[in-house]
């Protein structure tokens, strides 16, 4: 009885009704034409067109019918057809249930096992012929004239009316009015008249030829003579700008002494910020080759520093490098030697990395991070985790969060590609870590909505501090809530001191990119090797990113990428690297911190890298009576006395310029003796101070100069 109910529910027509008339609106007021008389099913809550074999063949739920559009049959011939299709329906196989034989289905070209109902005619799109040709002709006109008026398209074999279910219901019909216009005939282009062969012809052809080169060759001679002259203004003009500054230079003391713009003079060495400055001085009414929202825009400064004080070592000048955070120890053994090994590969490899590299990825944070769910497919590596972080921000669309203090990199990258960046701030009392309360108040206080982008340091440069679970699992909550996107970078992660890392990714895997490299914990950075590790959830995010990496770099270095692949497979000699060159680096971070706090300098204690970012706001009261109030007044003073240089944190770390707060590196030491002198004290020994005054020599008389220079001016 439930089947001849089903059976009889097909044939009501009063059920059918209801959906019948909203479908003959859209396709009269879509394409324009007079009201169809189509049978319906109940059930359809979309009308699918799909062209079949040629045929616009319409699919309402889960019963279809089909429009054929070849020439038109016999009256009494469909009328027949109809009664059998009715017959067909009222049958019953022997299973109860309606009989679908194929013969029917088969004369009309469409699939077998599928109900017709009713076959009708396209007014409008008859053929003359009914073969598959004309009437693939007649079914292109037909999706043409839908996509003319207003019909989504959504696939190349399938294109919908889409028809909410209560718009059908209340006989509402759906579709943008669209009114057929004439086409017009092209007409046949006018063929040129032929050219006449007449000797008088080509001759007269020929001249005029001969003519219009003259003519070009007199305009090229005078564009040359116009550029000679303007090329010869220029000159004199770089001459005269050239003896100008030369008499400008030779007014300035050459002393080691002197500060002028803010920028230290070392031997008459000037500033190329300072000769560029007055280079532009001459310069006048001309437009900006720069966009205007760089103005003010410069090179990185920890960069431009360090290669600064590198050419005052080279020198023979006694400096305490303290400003520039890069490993001191050599490559491990056996990376240098794959990389010798390698060093003959010279084809473009793929995008996105070597298949086994990204495979070694996966496996070393899953020994190290715990992290058993990382795909390969999900890696994208790159030169470097700069430039996968600048290509992730051009590519992203929201907004940005950067945390202050954070690294110089980070706001200017943003600025790069278009952003604004938002600030959350931290203080040195919640030890440099941003709280969800923070994130929270930056939100409210802008007025963010969509999608937002957070760079998160962990561990942290500049401040040394770190993130522990119960950091991390307050953050991720705040992040689901906010639909906040968070860029992990974790190049320090196996530089922690306790080895006790833990990523974001553990605790908000479907909103975390986790990025690292080579660069700090291998000591590689010249390799300039980097990656990113996607969750499946930023697909599109990833894909964007690949696609931008094949637009810009095209691979990471191939040499790099074979030798970094033997360099994570050697576990056993990874696990005795890290542990060695982390307990080294742990004794001189506890060296810095004990020896600046123990004269008023307030810091926190590093918990992983090369940095701590102490506050020597114990000098203000000496720095005023010399009227310095700034921070980086304090810094070229502070190398002037006692010859250590570090970096002011503001504004280049992002905080305020009138905080005394420095990053400080204690990393002004050749690693290679060191490594060796610890392991020849055995496993795992204890190292004490007399460890870094004699292997790190630069740190320990750098601290205890600094600490010299802290006791004057706090007295």
């Amino acid at each position: 009885m439930k089947q001849e109910k089903t059976v009889s529910k097909w044939r009501n027509d009063s059920v059918q009704t209801q959906f019948r008339q909203p479908l003959e609106d859209i396709l009269a007021s879509v394409l324009g034409k007079e009201r169809w008389n189509l049978r319906w099913t109940n059930n359809a809550e979309k009308l699918v067109v799909v062209p079949y074999d040629g045929i616009p063949f319409l699919h309402c739920g889960k019963r279809s019918f089909c429009c054929h559009l070849g020439p038109d049959k016999d009256k009494h011939k469909k009328e027949r057809m109809v009664a059998k299709r009715q017959e067909r329906f009222a049958e019953l196989d022997d299973n109860n249930r309606p009989s679908t034989r194929r013969r029917h289905t088969k004369k009309i070209g469409c699939p077998s096992k599928v109900y017709q109902l009713r076959i009708v005619k396209f007014p409008g799109y008859s053929v003359e012929r009914n073969t598959p040709t004309e009437r693939y002709a007649a079914a292109k006109r037909f999706r043409r004239d839908l996509t003319n008026g207003g019909v989504e398209i959504e696939t190349q074999e399938l294109f919908f009316l889409k028809i909410p279910p209560d718009q059908l219901h209340q006989g509402h019909p759906v579709g943008l009015p669209y009114i057929p216009q004439k086409m017009e005939r092209k007409r046949p282009a006018v063929p040129a008249p032929r050219k006449s062969r007449s000797k008088k012809a080509r001759m007269e052809r020929e001249q005029q030829k001969q003519e219009k080169l003259k003519q070009q060759q007199m305009v090229h001679q005078q564009g040359q003579q116009q550029h000679w002259t303007v090329y010869q203004q220029q000159q004199l003009a770089d001459r005269a700008m050239y003896q100008e500054q030369q008499e400008y230079f030779l007014q300035i003391p050459d002393t080691a002494d002197d500060v002028l713009n803010d920028e230290i003079i070392y031997d008459g060495i000037i500033s190329s910020d300072i000769q560029e400055g007055i280079m532009d001085e001459h310069i006048e009414n001309s437009e900006s080759l720069v966009r205007p929202d760089l103005a003010g825009y410069c090179p990185a400064s920890n960069l431009s520093f360090n290669e600064h004080i590198t050419q005052l070592k080279k020198q023979g000048k006694e400096v305490y490098h303290f400003a520039f955070g890069q490993s001191p120890f050599p490559i491990m053994d056996h990376a240098q030697e794959a990389l010798r090994e390698h060093a003959g590969e010279n084809a473009y490899l793929p995008v996105a990395g070597l298949k086994d590299l990204q495979k070694a990825v996966c496996r070393f944070h899953s020994r190290y991070d715990w992290m058993n769910e990382l795909l390969d497919n999900q890696v994208i590596i790159g030169p470097g985790t700069k430039e996968l972080i600048f290509l992730l921000m051009n590519v992203f669309n929201g907004v940005v969060l950067v945390v202050s203090p954070s690294w110089t990199t980070y706001k200017p990258q943003v600025t790069l590609s278009h952003h604004k960046p938002y600030t959350i701030q931290t203080t040195l009392e919640g030890e440099w870590r941003i709280t969800p309360e923070a994130i929270e108040q930056t939100i409210l206080s802008n007025n963010l909505t969509g999608n937002k982008l957070l760079i998160l340091c962990n561990p942290d440069n500049p401040t040394g501090t770190s993130y522990s679970a119960h950091h991390l699992a307050s953050l991720a909550t705040v992040c689901r809530r906010h639909n906040i996107i968070v860029l992990s970078d974790e190049i320090y992660a196996r530089l922690h001191f306790q080895q006790s890392h833990v990523s974001l990714a553990k605790y908000y895997p479907e909103g975390t990119i986790l990025g690292s490299g080579l660069s700090k914990w291998a000591s590689a950075g010249g390799w300039r090797l980097g990656y990113q590790i996607y969750p499946r959830e930023l697909n599109e995010l990833k894909a964007a990113v690949r696609s931008a990496a094949s637009h810009t770099y095209s691979c990471a270095a191939a040499p790099m990428q074979y030798a970094a692949i033997k360099l994570f497979a050697n576990s056993e000699a990874c696990d005795e690297y890290i542990k060695a060159t982390t307990k080294i680096m742990s004794t001189l971070g506890n060296y810095s911190y004990r020896e600046l706090t123990s004269v008023g300098v307030k810091a926190v204690r590093p918990k992983a890298g090369y940095y701590m970012m102490p506050d020597f706001e114990v000098c203000r009261a000496g720095l005023l009576k010399k009227d310095l109030h700034s921070c980086e007044d304090m810094v070229q003073l502070m190398f002037k006395e006692s010859k250590v240089a570090v970096m002011a944190a503001g504004p280049a770390f992002l905080r305020p310029e009138h905080e005394l707060t420095t990053r400080l590196c204690f990393v002004d030491f050749d690693g290679k003796p060191a490594l060796e002198a610890y392991r020849a004290l055995g496993p795992d020994p204890t190292l004490d101070d007399s460890f870094i005054q004699q292997y790190c020599p630069n740190v320990y008389n750098g601290i205890q100069a600094l600490k010299k220079w802290v006791v004057k001016y706090s007295a």
